[in-house]
């Protein structure tokens, strides 16, 4: 019988970091809109049972218990919800206070923070094996791979240059570097950052 229970399974999320879950995660909590919305793209919505204030795609995601956001958690609400996996924005740089508090807690964290627009599609196969939906992963980041070609070819016979984009974060003025996500989303599409 002991040979019959839930195996431990360990993990790499998007950043590299090493995680453990039991089974496959069937309660999920995202504070990311992104992640959020990936689970929902592997038809995994119906796992789906804590959602940032900020996650309001697909739509039905509006329908799901909020949890605050990456800066302001309801851990009593995180808590309650049980979740057995909990989706996080983060960077390789630095671990949040957040994910310290949840891995205090005992709750799994996947983290992710793609930098460029491929690591985005490897980080969803990853997830997705992680969900137990490999398959799904590899379809997804297909449909997504096959729409960036369609983007490409679209401007790659035009011999003109690409647009110059310049794009404002904030008032102050800052902008986005040379090696940023967004940066790399503008080469992907033509233009020049």
């Amino acid at each position: 019988l002991a040979g019959c229970g839930v195996k431990e399974r360990t993990y790499k999320d998007g950043l590299g970091n090493d995680f453990s879950v039991k089974g496959t995660p069937k309660r999920i909590a995202s504070l990311s809109p992104a992640l959020t919305e990936t689970v929902f793209m592997l038809g995994l919505g119906d796992r789906v049972v804590g959602v940032s204030t900020y996650c309001n795609r697909p739509p039905e995601a509006l329908d799901v218990d909020k949890i605050g956001d990456a800066y302001n958690i309801n851990f009593e609400t995180l808590v309650a919800l049980k979740p057995d996996l909990v989706l996080v924005a983060g960077t390789k740089d630095f671990e949040t206070q957040a994910e310290k508090d949840m891995d205090r807690l005992g709750l799994p964290v996947y983290a992710s923070g793609p930098s460029t627009v491929a690591e985005v599609l490897s980080d969803v196969e990853n997830l997705a094996k992680v969900l137990g939906v490999p398959k799904a992963g590899k379809d997804l980041v297909e449909d997504l791979q096959a729409e960036i070609d369609a983007v490409t070819a679209s401007y790659a016979a035009d011999s003109r240059p690409g647009p110059k984009v310049f794009v404002a974060v904030d008032p102050d003025l800052w902008t986005v570097g040379p090696t940023s996500f967004v940066s790399d989303v503008l080469q992907v599409a033509g233009g020049e950052n």
